[in-house]
């Protein structure tokens, strides 16, 4: 949507970018593996944009991924600081459920605010999908919300993922899902995903793909995709950003760092689109956000409460900017998941180490000169 929020920034970016000297490009791609998403498919468009500097030049550019997914061949070296993406294109259907059920808003009334989650489930992905009672847990953890960012997908058979949504609709629901290429280093490699429901969201297909790092700053690469709540006038809908993170534990300080920098060059990516929700596990609680903690207006869903089953760590969050994206409604927190569905600390860890973290937003743009209220700071669902 077109922006009607404005303030200047670009004296606090000049000032937080200066702090940090990494070099380090953007490219996101749009030929991603979804259920509805040939694996072959060509790149739609391309976004390269140069970590470190104020302004975007746009430029043309003929490169494409290949067929595993990779990124283009982009020399580093390269002046080039944007490559524009394509004119967005909405995902109104899949191959396998037209976007009907739950009926969106007649006009004038108010939709149903957004519930976003993220969840790192790399135990349930290593061990609990053998678990009948486990997948059942968590297809309805899932369901408590319109799209959840998953990390630590380490599986090698995509049908997989197809066989687990089936469980995810198993009561007539309507999600579906869109998953990255596999990111990492030899050893240490796995995949970010967002399942989200098809009658509440839909996405710009020209603008989902992976954050590329030559300059390895960051391990895993996040994975961005662009939404857009459904209600009955798609001109005032809520369209965001959202950048599924996770932070390797060894290398917290440069990765949060970096991701600060991918934070404000997301606010950019799109002339007409600031709003980034940056979201996952970033390895530390947030009095270790550097960088990050300390862009201009920046707020997060979780402040003193524990996100880890362990009732210890506080390494999952959810991260915006309060003037920008103001229809955060201040509702949010941890979904304890080991509480409501009656587990025991060994049941709860064969799913997951970590609660997810979630947060409300209006379906709808905010108005002009609003500002998002405080974040809620640890509530639990």
């Amino acid at each position: 949507m077109a922006r009607r929020r404005s303030r200047s920034k670009n004296t606090a970016r000049s000032s937080l970018f200066s702090r940090f000297s990494g070099s380090v490009w953007i490219v996101v791609l749009a030929g991603v593996v979804a259920v509805w998403v040939g694996p072959n498919l060509p790149v739609v468009g391309t976004l390269v944009r140069h970590f470190g500097q104020n302004e975007a030049e746009v430029e043309e550019t003929g490169a494409v991924a290949d067929d595993a997914g990779n990124e283009p061949l982009i020399d580093p070296k390269s002046q080039i600081s944007s490559v524009s993406i394509g004119t967005p294109d909405w995902a109104r259907a899949t191959g396998t459920a037209a976007l009907e059920g739950r009926p969106v808003a007649a006009a004038g009334q108010s939709p149903a605010a957004l519930s976003i989650a993220t969840f790192n489930m790399h135990r349930f992905f290593e061990g609990g999908l053998s678990e009948a009672w486990a997948v059942d847990v968590v297809a309805r953890i899932i369901r408590n919300f319109d799209v959840v960012a998953i990390q630590g997908i380490r599986l090698l058979d995509d049908q997989v993922i197809s066989w687990f949504m089936r469980a995810v609709n198993a009561e007539g629901s309507r999600y579906t899902y869109v998953l990255g290429p596999r990111v990492g280093r030899p050893g240490s490699t796995e995949r970010y995903g967002f399942v989200y429901d098809a009658d509440r969201l839909e996405i710009d297909m020209t603008s989902s793909g992976t954050l590329q790092d030559p300059n390895d700053c960051l391990r895993h690469e996040p994975f961005v995709t662009r939404f857009r709540a459904r209600t009955s006038d798609p001109n005032t809908s809520f369209t965001f950003w959202l950048v599924n993170s996770r932070v390797y534990p060894d290398d917290v300080a440069t990765e949060i760092d970096a991701l600060a920098d991918a934070f404000l060059v997301m606010q950019e990516a799109r002339a007409n689109e600031d709003d980034v929700i940056l979201l996952g596990d970033l390895g530390v609680g947030s009095r270790q956000y550097g960088l990050l903690g300390e862009i201009p207006g920046i707020s997060w869903i979780v402040k003193d409460a524990s996100t880890g089953t362990g009732r210890q760590e506080a390494y999952d969050n959810i991260l915006f900017d309060r003037i920008l994206t103001a229809e955060y409604t201040g509702q949010g927190g941890v979904f304890d998941f080991e509480a409501a569905f009656q587990l025991s600390r060994g049941q709860a860890l064969v799913i997951s180490e970590h609660l997810p973290v979630w947060a409300e937003f209006e379906s709808r743009e905010a108005p002009a000169g609003n500002a998002a209220r405080r974040p809620s700071q640890g509530v639990t669902r």
